[in-house]
């Protein structure tokens, strides 16, 4: 069975082509090389996309396309809690609780980000203790993704709260993402619409006091030609700088599944 909807797929492509012009040429370009505001913004978010190296735009029916691409959330069938901890470098830590519901014609996403590390000496030039120092940076996001019929759109909004010591600061951001499920030949057992392509623009805000966000073009592709192989790979984009070069990703996934009311999945 073979859906052919050549108009969508053109639509699509174009707000590529779009989106990367309008990038490229300067439009989000800016702030000083190499730096950004909120670097935390791009630590990866759950086991699944990270297991899969974060190609994870084109990605289904999973709740952490909160923070991959919110279109993805007008795929989901069921409402779903997600809990992440992470031990990073330095004793840093980053968590992650997101919850995913239906409402209205699609789903609503919520999700609250912090990434932190135990409070430290301050220790002043004589190499005298004079007190602590807090460090914590949090992000917390609300998103929302349906279904056309032809395509997945999704949006989000994000606060993002920075405290270092004495220095607190506050930012805005949004992301924009979109979806289409097509089939592609496979000779193999595939689900009816094997064949996704993803586009999102990340963090797209004020700036972290003097320092733009980590803002992020993604475009992705997904291809199962299995139900039990998943194969995704995303192009990603950062635009600090209008110098900053593209990125390529991929990442395979395998699941095994059996029909006994349980799902193995091994990644």
């Amino acid at each position: 069975m073979e859906y052919r909807t050549p108009k969508s797929i053109l639509i699509l492509l174009l707000c590529w082509a779009l989106s990367a012009m309008m990038l490229r040429n300067g439009a989000f370009a800016a702030g000083s090389a190499g730096t950004s505001g909120a670097d935390f913004l791009e630590i990866g978010v759950g086991s699944r996309p990270l297991g899969m190296g974060e190609a994870f735009t084109a990605a289904t029916d999973d709740i952490n396309s909160i923070y991959y691409n919110p279109a993805g959330l007008g795929t989901m069938r069921y409402p779903v809690l997600s809990i992440m901890h992470q031990e990073l470098i330095l004793d840093s830590r980053f968590e992650n609780i997101s919850a995913a519901f239906p409402i209205f014609y699609g789903f609503m996403g919520v999700s609250n980000s912090v990434f932190w590390v135990p409070p430290f000496d301050k220790i002043d030039i004589d190499g005298n203790k004079t007190g602590t120092v807090t460090f914590y940076n949090a992000c917390f996001t609300l998103a929302y993704g349906q279904s056309l019929g032809f395509m997945e759109v999704g949006g989000s909004l994000k606060y993002i709260h920075q405290k270092i010591d004495t220095l607190t600061l506050h930012s805005a951001a949004v992301d924009f993402g979109m979806l289409k499920r097509l089939y592609m030949y496979s000779p193999f057992d595939a689900p009816i619409r094997n064949f996704v392509l993803g586009l999102s623009l990340q963090n797209i805000g004020t700036k972290a006091k003097d320092d733009e966000l980590p803002r992020l073009m993604r475009m992705g592709v997904s291809y199962y030609p299995t139900r039990w192989l998943g194969i995704n790979m995303d192009v990603m984009q950062y635009f600090i700088d209008s110098t900053d070069l593209y990125d390529f990703t991929y990442g395979f996934e395998e699941s095994l599944r059996a029909n006994v009311g349980m799902e193995l999945n091994y990644f």
